[in-house]
């Protein structure tokens, strides 16, 4: 098993969505599931290259991203999304 990757307290994430952001997500949550970052459908653009600053207290943390119609970020009819922390 691999050990989680280990992150400065302030990072950024980097995020382009596709050509169809209403069904794409991301939250970070801690341990106890309290969200801490997170950006909705509604907040995300169609084409639209996000560069979030992340703060965080040293911990344990999750990065979920969801994609309503499970096509994920990367499919033939809704190419180009990218993600970079």
């Amino acid at each position: 098993m691999l050990a989680p990757p280990v992150y400065p307290e302030k990072f950024i994430v980097v995020c382009k969505t596709n050509k169809d952001t209403a069904q794409t997500a991301w939250k970070i949550t801690d341990a106890a599931g309290k969200i801490w970052y997170q950006k909705k459908e509604a907040d995300m653009k169609i084409s639209t290259e996000y560069k979030d600053t992340i703060s965080l207290p040293k911990g344990q943390y999750q990065l979920l991203v969801t994609d309503k119609e499970g096509d994920g970020l990367e499919f033939w009819a809704n190419p180009r999304a990218a993600w970079d922390m």
